[in-house]
């Protein structure tokens, strides 16, 4: 990794700080789920804190457990997220089923059995992709209906959330798409410029914490 790549990583780490620390300001106005949104911030900073340190004392066996530990959180906290403003009762039906699903698929071919279909790397690789694709796909129908009923989408807090998780999962999934290729070491850095833009955009939506987080029909 070259300091370029380097620097990148430290102020992708960095950046969190900044939709924490507006989610802590605007704590009291914010509703339920823009509470969760800042304790998934605040779980995703210890991680990534618990990985850098990790590297940097050269205990890299236990990073595989944490990042799956961590995929886990985040999709779980994707689909209820996207559930939440979804407004359609087949897809809340289908998220709801996934958000049962997932930690027992997750649980089977990650923890317990993880030779089963895969090695433990694709394992890992397949159930991101299958999330990131999902969550994607899910955010962005649920953006295109926000824009078509609300008028003024753009004070609407869920709006920037959903359009932070459409970025982050369309964006990871093309860059997980290159993964195991000589490509993918020459844009991995890509996927840290993908965090510090979805913390901008994270931020703008705490930052309009207090206004309505349910658009009208």
């Amino acid at each position: 990794m070259n300091d370029f790549q380097h620097s990148i990583q430290i102020f992708s780490i960095v950046a969190i700080i900044a939709p924490i620390g507006i989610g802590l300001i605007k704590l009291k106005r914010a509703g339920f789920e823009l509470r969760l949104l800042l304790a998934f911030l605040m779980i995703g900073l210890s991680t990534d804190l618990t990985m850098y340190y990790l590297v940097h004392v050269n205990r890299t066996s236990h990073l595989l457990g944490i990042f799956n530990i961590y995929s886990l959180i985040e999709s779980l906290f994707f689909y209820w997220f996207i559930w939440r403003n979804i407004r359609s009762v087949v897809f809340e039906w289908i998220l709801n089923v996934l958000f049962f699903v997932t930690p027992l698929f997750w649980l089977f071919f990650i923890v317990l059995f993880p030779g089963a279909l895969f090695t433990q790397a694709t394992a890992s690789q397949v159930f991101d992709t299958v999330y990131e694709i999902t969550a994607a796909f899910f955010s962005g129908f649920a953006l295109l209906k926000m824009v078509e009923r609300e008028d003024a989408v753009l004070l609407l807090p869920n709006f920037w959330i959903l359009l932070g998780i459409f970025f982050y999962c369309f964006c990871t999934f093309f860059i997980m798409s290159f993964l195991n290729t000589v490509l993918s070491q020459q844009i991995w850095f890509l996927n840290h410029l993908v965090n510090i833009l979805v913390y901008i955009i994270f931020s703008i939506g705490l930052w309009k914490s207090g206004r309505s987080t349910r658009v009208s029909f």
